[in-house]
């Protein structure tokens, strides 16, 4: 457990921070735009809509320093365990679990206190698959 805090530490001097400021400056348009466009007459009060944006904004800051720590040697050696993942993920829609919420497309998780799409889970871990094969790779494909 230490090690993960010494990581998160770590987040400032090997994090992206010009990216992080870029990613809460449009937030904060975002905060501005639903202030903006969610009329107090119809919605009660547009703070609602500000509050869960923000507190989105923060959920998105810790995930991008606890995704930041994660080391890409373990992610490539563990590809295999992403892929059962994915499949479990994908099996889990024909379950009784998968759900269409009234669209006629099951492709949706529903856990009863979230409902989750796992394509958009699996395009992440998609994305480190093919890099992981890509750089086992690299002298087969550049040649």
């Amino acid at each position: 457990m230490s090690r993960y805090l010494d990581e998160l530490k770590d987040f400032w001097k090997k994090g992206d921070i010009f990216l992080l400021i870029l990613c809460l400056i449009v937030s904060g348009f975002g905060c501005v735009f639903i202030a903006s466009a969610t009329s107090a007459d119809k919605f009660g009060s547009n703070l609602k809509y500000i509050i869960i944006q923000v507190a989105a904004t923060g959920l998105g800051v810790m995930m991008y320093a606890l995704v930041s720590s994660i080391d890409l040697d373990f992610l490539s050696e563990h590809r295999m365990v992403m892929v059962t993942f994915n499949c479990a993920l994908l099996l889990m829609l024909i379950s009784p679990l998968g759900t269409d919420h009234g669209s006629g497309n099951r492709s949706w998780i529903d856990l009863g206190f979230i409902s989750v799409q796992p394509a958009e889970i699996c395009k992440i871990t998609y994305v480190i698959i093919m890099a992981s094969v890509m750089s086992a790779h690299q002298n087969r494909i550049s040649s």
